[in-house]
């Protein structure tokens, strides 16, 4: 989407810059056209500011996404959270869907994962929580972690 918006301010100092060229270089002296000349100049000044904006934050979310510990690292390996699954009690589809949690995914990442509805996905996690007595997924990774070392 930040690259869509990216885009369309481009298009629009493009455009503004042109029709600026455009009225100045035929020298129009209509008070109507050196009116839209400032507009155009105006716009393109925001559309400037916008495209940096949205240039620096960009380029912040790339960085942020590769200074982003690798969450692989942070659980155990699958072999011993299945162990923990097994001795909690959680069903084939609650043991998945607290493995696809423990990797970071969103209840909506799980549901569109899973072809199951949100309302499905926050049900399979209350029951993950009572059965691992956790309270959510920060205790519940805490409590995996502290299984697994």
């Amino acid at each position: 989407m930040r690259k869509g918006l990216f885009f369309l301010c481009l298009v629009l100092y493009a455009f503004s810059v042109t029709l600026t060229v455009f009225v100045q270089h035929i020298g129009i002296q209509d008070r109507l056209l050196k009116i839209v000349c400032t507009l155009g100049i105006l716009l393109s000044f925001f559309a400037v500011l916008a495209m940096l904006f949205l240039a620096f934050s960009l380029k912040g979310g790339v960085e942020s996404l590769e200074q982003k510990e690798n969450p692989a690292e942070k659980i155990p390996s699958k072999e011993k959270y299945l162990e923990f699954a097994a001795r909690s009690g959680l069903s084939r589809r609650e043991t998945e869907i607290g493995w696809l949690v423990l990797n970071g995914l969103s209840n909506i990442q799980l549901a569109e994962t899973l072809y199951i509805s949100l309302a499905t996905v926050k049900k399979h996690l209350t029951h993950i929580y009572e059965k691992t007595e956790t309270s959510g997924r920060k205790e519940f990774a805490e409590k995996v972690m502290a299984f697994g070392f």
